[in-house]
């Protein structure tokens, strides 16, 4: 059985659909079953699990044989991901499937970078069988900023002239959920991305060709986005966490472009301008 943590997200519900489409049963675990409405299907089971309740998880966990594992965004992130493994470990998981982040490390400073390293490290140390796929920064993360680029016509970003690997969505859980079903991509960590490293003005170009108006560009300093985001509402911590990803992406680590995606699936990795034509409607006047 193929158990997805967090079925509804993003990430998660995508990774239900991939599966779905390789004709695997699923076992969605989600925190409220009456509101798992986007995975719906006869071939899913949809059970309750609480990631702050560990022992809800291993409930949910009980008679399964590969796990995706992903927690949300949260300052308690690693010690989530911790719990999962060990509620997998004692419900006699198999093996798991880890969608993590390119620049992850355990002695990061940085708080997304130092929870997928601690989480990453556990799982090797774990017993069970595992398979790590660091993941670009997400197409969708621009739906984050829709309403400013709606309202103003430009995007704000912080590390400069730097390029980043991006990837669909859909695209990374199409590759995580090849690494569940297929024995040999164990043990392994893989690097998933889109076909190109952009930089931000170089994603402001694309949405630009694409909505048939100029979007601009617009650069801060480190400290300056970080006050940016915390007047917006962010929390300090996430504020101080989405600082520090500009980090990973000056080192250089995120921009390498991989052949995983088209490797595994058996087709090219999407381009930004194709996700974001399909998702117009957020951008739109």
């Amino acid at each position: 059985m193929n158990i997805v943590l967090g079925a509804t997200g993003t990430n998660g519900r995508e990774v239900v659909r991939a599966l779905l489409g390789m004709g695997e049963r699923v076992r969605a675990v989600v925190r409220e079953p009456s509101q798992a409405v986007g995975v719906a299907d006869d071939r899913v089971e949809v059970v309750a699990g609480d990631l702050t309740q560990p022992e809800s998880l291993e409930r949910a966990l009980a008679g399964g044989s590969r796990l995706f594992l992903l927690v949300p965004v949260s300052l308690t992130q690693a010690d989530m991901e911790l719990d999962a493994l060990r509620a997998a470990r004692a419900a006699g998981i198999g093996r798991v499937v880890k969608l993590s982040a390119i620049g992850a490390d355990p002695l990061s400073r940085g708080h997304f970078s130092r929870a997928h390293g601690i989480a990453e490290a556990a799982l090797r140390q774990s017993g069970m069988g595992w398979t790590i796929v660091r993941g670009a920064f997400f197409y969708s993360n621009l739906l984050f900023a829709a309403n400013a680029i709606k309202g103003s016509d430009r995007y704000t970003g912080h590390w400069a002239e730097y390029p980043a690997a991006w990837v669909d969505p859909s695209d990374l859980a199409a590759v995580c959920a090849r690494c569940m079903v297929d024995p040999g991509q164990a043990g392994v960590t893989l690097t998933a991305t889109g076909p190109a490293a952009l930089t931000n003005a170089e994603v402001c170009e694309a949405l630009s060709r694409v909505l048939g108006r100029r979007i601009t560009y617009v650069d801060q300093p480190p400290k300056e986005y970080e006050q940016t985001l915390t007047a917006h509402g962010s929390p300090d911590w996430y504020a101080r966490a989405e600082v520090a990803l500009g980090e990973v992406v000056r080192s250089g680590v995120a921009r390498e472009v991989t052949g995983t995606v088209a490797r595994l699936t058996g087709r090219v990795p999407r381009p930004i301008d194709e996700y974001i034509r399909a998702n117009a409607a957020a951008f739109a006047h």
